[in-house]
């Protein structure tokens, strides 16, 4: 996950939106200044910004949020992607029909769909976090020999894996039980006290986010997450690059308000 984080963190994008947290108003100057080294299609733009910080009734853990349609600075989310396609659709054929199953993991994954395709939404959300947060976490060194790995959800079972691998576990088998891809996300993000990466997984149901996470199997609301700070969320087809909201005890926020009182008196 560190290697991950580092990465994304050092791209252009990443450089102009998250980095500088103090300061609110810095923060729409650098995004400007850092467009011009972007491609168009990656620039952000004023309408990205304005889009950006409205319509935002239940923001992902209190951020702003801005999209994207490329993972050009995500590899391995662009390859766990790649090699999820044709895995998915063999996953898929075997639980239409079980001929079609090649691996034990197919089988098993095929019991489990079944099972649940009349199931209520929460228990099929309950039941789906539960269920793959069984298997041990092992670091992607210890199973891949490299840092970052993201697992397909069959390498996931074959091997089990990290955080990451059992949100990408869990969203392709929410997707097969009947979930928008505009419902569900992988949320990459950070914790101050495990000073490290996370990976979770989004799901947006009706007027709450809920949370599924591989450190409990009680699926909980985004807002009983204080502390995780998402950097950035993605799906198959967008990529949303998050930034703290300014609060009242925050620098930011406590530096514009300085602002508006001082131009109010010389105003």
């Amino acid at each position: 996950m560190d290697v991950t984080m580092s990465s994304f963190m050092d791209s252009p994008k990443f450089t102009g939106i998250h980095r500088d947290q103090n300061t609110f108003a810095i923060l729409l100057i650098i995004i400007s200044l850092c467009i011009s080294p972007l491609k168009t299609s990656q620039a952000v733009t004023l309408l990205d910004l304005a889009t950006a910080h409205l319509n935002q009734e239940n923001p992902l853990f209190n951020t702003f949020e801005y999209q994207y349609r490329t993972f050009e600075n995500l590899p391995s989310w662009s390859s766990a992607l790649k090699r999820s396609q044709s895995e998915f659709s063999t996953f898929r054929a075997c639980v239409h029909n079980e001929t079609k199953c090649k691996t034990t993991e197919q089988r098993a994954w095929r019991e489990f769909i079944i099972s649940h395709k009349n199931k209520s939404r929460p228990k099929i959300i309950k039941s789906v976090n539960r269920y793959f947060n069984k298997w041990p976490y092992k670091s992607d060194r210890i199973i891949y020999g490299k840092d970052e790995y993201w697992a397909t959800l069959g390498q996931f079972m074959k091997n089990s894996g990290d955080c990451e691998d059992y949100a990408i576990a869990k969203y392709y088998t929410l997707k097969a039980l009947g979930f928008k891809e505009d419902e569900i996300r992988i949320v990459v993000l950070t914790h101050p006290l495990r000073k490290k990466g996370h990976v979770v997984l989004a799901i947006y149901d009706q007027r709450d986010i809920l949370i599924l996470d591989s450190l409990t199997d009680t699926p909980k609301s985004h807002r009983a997450f204080l502390k995780y700070t998402p950097v950035y969320s993605v799906n198959q087809t967008t990529q949303w690059v998050h930034s703290p909201k300014p609060t009242k005890n925050s620098s930011s926020y406590q530096n514009l308000n300085r602002q508006r009182v001082k131009s109010r008196f010389e105003g």
